[in-house]
């Protein structure tokens, strides 16, 4: 814990900077410096900063476009465990850029924790192409910069958006909450950002092409876990999260809209793993995810809409129990190489009709499913009722009587959507499945089944 050691007010007067940052030096330990008790803004407190100082500041709203500057310390309210003051200690960009900017070089031990972030309208860019980068968080100071290893977690970062300038020809927008961040992204809230630019257009009797991608969260390579992604908007792909290719993990990905993609798009080598990915909205293609060469696992997808692929679109690499349920425009489509093992797949529509399209266009065959009206094949795939708990309401946790217990065949999970242990043996009076009682489906029933009357237990 940093030593509790007040910065004098007067140090934050132009001429006498230098001073405090050399005091801070020599004295060679931590320091907290309060905002705006020691000093007026969070720049300054940055400004003032060394290596392993805290900035704690107090509640209250700071328009300011705050830039971190590489230095590993820990900027973050009074209680950021406590949402009230999450809510009340607002960093708000005042539509002048991007809101919280990192140089690239920050570790991470450098931590950002407990704000509000918003108002936040990226930065322009000028290189190959022209685009405009990160409204509410960007990880580097430029283009060709890394991307910065800091931590971010319990901040909500909303309302910022990322928007090809009226009139502009030929400009791609990206990440209008986060941009470009290798760092851990934990235990956020990241609701209500905007990328936006005209897909097509006419400007000048030219025809030209503005594209926004990742209204949540874009171009971010490290672990994304226990994040709320909600009602973000991406004109072109990824309403939610847009090439993220680390891992993406027990996330609720909800209500994000685009025009293909609105979950999660193009994570060719992501790992998406035991997210809730709900009620997304495609105007074309991938309404869950869009895209995926890794793995996906453990995963509930449902109530997700597009035209194609309600569900989940070209996911090509382990499709593993995960389930997918209530899409329209098929639970999954494109399913053109890869494997797909234990899935629940019911009660997805395609105009009425319709739970997977183009599943088998290699030859491979899903293994231990249920899958609603399925007729196409494959190993230990049935049709029957799964037996859900409670799927109107989002309980898609397994009855007792389900013909997904014990039903699956042999994969390398140990934890299921809920982080329960998998396998766990559930039927003792009958052999189902390939015998090592993997359940079928995001979750693994926890108890043990009692044998129908009349029947023993073997």
């Amino acid at each position: 814990m940093p030593e509790e050691r007040r910065i004098p007010r007067r140090w934050t007067k132009p001429l006498c900077l230098c001073c405090a940052m050399l005091f801070l030096i020599k004295s060679g330990e931590a320091a907290l410096i309060h905002v705006p008790a020691d000093v007026a803004s969070i720049q300054e407190a940055v400004d003032l900063a060394v290596e392993g100082d805290e900035v704690i500041v107090a509640e209250g709203t700071y328009f300011e476009n705050v830039k971190l500057r590489g230095r590993n310390i820990i900027l973050r309210s009074e209680s950021p465990d406590s949402w009230d003051c999450v809510r009340k200690t607002v960093i708000d960009g005042g539509g002048l850029g991007t809101v919280v900017t990192f140089d690239g070089g920050e570790e991470p031990d450098c931590i950002l924790e407990g704000f509000t972030i918003t108002g936040g309208t990226g930065t322009l860019v000028r290189s190959v192409s022209t685009v405009v980068v990160g409204g509410g968080v960007w990880g580097r100071k430029d283009i060709e910069s890394s991307s910065t290893r800091a931590t971010l977690r319990k901040c909500v970062i909303r309302d910022n958006e990322v928007i090809a300038p009226p009139g502009s020809k030929n400009i791609f927008t990206y990440g209008a909450g986060i941009y470009s961040f290798a760092g851990k992204i934990e235990g956020n809230i990241i609701v209500d950002n905007k990328s936006f630019g005209l897909i097509f257009g006419v400007v000048d009797e030219e025809i030209v092409y503005n594209a926004g991608f990742g209204g949540g969260v874009a171009y971010c390579h490290g672990l994304i876990i226990r994040n709320i992604i909600k009602n973000n908007w991406a004109s072109d792909s990824g309403g939610g999260l847009y090439e993220c290719r680390r891992e993406i993990a027990y996330n609720r990905i909800e209500g994000n809209r685009a025009y293909r993609g609105a979950g999660v798009m193009d994570g060719r080598e992501s790992a998406v793993i035991g997210n809730e990915i709900v009620g997304n909205r495609s105007d074309t293609i991938g309404g869950g995810i869009y895209i995926n060469y890794n793995v996906v696992y453990n995963n509930v997808i449902y109530d997700n809409y597009a035209l194609l692929g309600g569900g989940a679109v070209s996911c090509r690499g382990k499709f593993w129990n995960n389930t997918v349920y209530g899409n329209v425009g098929f639970g999954v489509n494109d399913f053109a190489w890869g494997s797909m093992k234990n899935c629940i797949i019911w009660g997805n529509t395609n105009s009425g009709t319709g739970e997977i399209q183009n599943v088998s266009a290699l030859g491979l065959e899903p293994t231990a499913c249920i899958i609603e009206l399925w007729d196409g094949g494959g190993v230990g795939v049935v049709a029957n009722n799964p037996l859900f708990q409670d799927p109107a309401n989002g309980n898609f946790e397994l009855q007792p009587g389900s013909p997904a217990i014990d039903a699956g065949t042999t994969t390398t999970l140990d934890r299921d959507f809920e982080g329960n242990p998998r396998p766990v043996r559930s039927v003792f009076f009958e052999d189902r499945g390939d015998g090592s009682a993997f359940d079928i489906g995001a979750y693994e029933f926890q108890e043990i089944v009692e044998p129908p009357h009349g029947l023993m237990a073997r």
